[in-house]
């Protein structure tokens, strides 16, 4: 309906113009009160569904920006880590235009992560505890953290039911199953426990992530492989966590650097349909 093959101030001057007059057209053939008015646009945008999208907001009178539905980044129950990497990967689509720089930095995010150069603050996940532990029929991760907190912890001090518990996930052991798994951040930070960096890369930053560039690419998967990647070792439990001791290197080889993931697109649907034909069969 729009011709974009022009600068962002005509495109931005040709889309209100459009927007103005199918308001009013509109408005024109539907009976009174109905009033549809021109509001905004966006260009580009990612729809992945229902109440689920991005995209590079327009709006007349105000400044463009990048306004997101849906997607992980707006919400509190994942990783910070989560957070950031998705709202700037959105940002470099959206606002910039700028796929593979997309794709490299998701895939440098990947690599820091598996070798523990991610702080620790971006790893700390943090869910609210709604009433107490006991009554909770399957506690989560968080809610076992605080049944632990409330046994050791004075009373003033424990959390109680409408607080926040920050929590990082350890590396499992033998017939543990992940809601055994929180510690609190001090604990990491101590050294009793790490945070288990392969849980997080599966269960937080992947599947938000691969939503997004399955969108745009077709070899997705190629951004999380982790096959060329060694982590640094780590203790599941405070028990062995004081007999590991960092030994130097002694020999100088090293591995071959990480190559850089190259996009593939996606294959055209051969089923194109054009817009105004929609409009003469209605």
């Amino acid at each position: 309906m729009c011709d974009t093959n022009c600068s962002q101030e005509e495109l931005i001057a040709k889309v209100d113009k459009i927007g103005i007059e199918m308001g009013q057209y509109c408005t024109q053939a539907f009976l009174p009160p109905n009033d549809l008015e021109y509001e905004k646009f966006y260009y580009p945008i990612l729809l992945k569904g229902k109440k689920r999208y991005a995209g590079h907001k327009f709006e007349p009178g105000l400044a463009p920006k990048l306004d997101v539905k849906g997607f992980e980044c707006i919400r509190r129950d994942f990783a910070p880590l989560v957070n950031k990497t998705q709202k700037r990967v959105l940002e470099l689509l959206c606002k910039e235009g700028n796929v593979q720089g997309a794709i490299d930095y998701t895939r440098s995010v990947v690599v820091q992560l598996l070798q523990n150069k991610i702080p620790l603050e971006l790893l700390t996940m943090s869910k609210q505890l709604t009433r107490r532990p006991c009554d909770y029929k399957n506690p989560s991760a968080h809610v076992n953290l605080a049944q632990k907190l409330i046994d050791t912890q004075p009373a003033h001090i424990a959390p109680k039911p409408g607080d926040r518990i920050d929590y990082c996930i350890r590396p499992r052991s033998r017939g543990e199953k992940t809601a055994d798994l929180a510690v609190t951040p001090e604990e990491v930070r101590n050294g009793t426990y790490v945070v288990d960096t392969r849980w997080i890369l599966s269960n937080q930053l992947r599947k938000p992530m691969q939503r997004i560039f399955e969108m745009i690419m077709e070899n997705s998967n190629a951004i999380f492989a982790v096959n060329s990647i060694r982590n640094i070792h780590s203790a599941s439990n405070k028990l062995m966590s004081n007999f590991i001791t960092a030994t130097p290197r002694t020999n100088n080889k090293r591995k071959a650097p990480e190559k850089p993931v190259k996009m593939i697109q996606l294959k055209k649907s051969k089923r194109e349909m054009d817009l105004s034909r929609y409009f003469k069969n209605c």
